[in-house]
């Protein structure tokens, strides 16, 4: 989190396979682009995919905002369907600098 200290923070969470994702993820890179080196920030986080998916994804959308990979915990596929993609603003004033 140190790369985003005195950043706002704009998290993505997504999945491959997820209807929803490549259009979020496209207009996310969009204004990425236009506020890059600005006091916004942006984080890809990727869920649920196989790591091949994931890079794939990354590489057929031209994401290049930063990324990571997690996996929370297994739900049934139309509560996880509903759950991404979603994007959320972190605001600096609640990020402390030792995060």
């Amino acid at each position: 989190m140190s790369d985003h200290t005195g950043k706002d923070i704009v998290i993505n969470f997504w999945s491959s396979w997820v209807d929803g994702s490549r259009q979020e993820t496209g207009e996310l890179e969009r204004v990425w682009k236009e506020y890059k080196g600005e006091e916004l920030s942006f984080l890809g986080v990727n869920n649920d995919d196989s790591r091949e998916n994931a890079l794939r994804f990354v590489e057929n959308t031209e994401i290049t905002y930063p990324m990571v990979q997690t996996h929370f915990p297994t739900y049934r596929e139309p509560v996880k369907s509903s759950l991404f993609p979603f994007s959320t603003l972190l605001i600096k004033t609640a990020i402390s600098p030792t995060s």
